[in-house]
């Protein structure tokens, strides 16, 4: 496992960029997403071409995680009222 930080250049940066963009854009369709649903899983499929090390795609990967799940409960709390 990667620990140390890895600075990106400006042109590394824009190439991951791209990739995590065109990765994002390619996610399945479905239609029983709300925008909010899909929405946080393009950020949860692009960060890890953003992200310099394996420890913080970890770290990120668990909180986008949680946040999918906190997502869902407050779509369900407001569909249930």
């Amino acid at each position: 496992m990667q620990n140390e930080m890895i600075y990106l250049t400006y042109n590394e940066y824009v190439e991951r960029l791209v990739s995590a963009k065109r990765y994002a854009n390619q996610l399945p369709n479905d239609p029983n997403q709300t925008p909010e649903e899909k929405n946080a899983e393009a950020l949860f499929q692009a960060l890890p071409y953003l992200l310099g090390t394996d420890r913080q795609e970890y770290h990120v990967e668990r909180i986008i995680k949680s946040l999918k799940i906190t997502i869902k409960e407050k779509i369900h709390e407001t569909l249930d009222r």
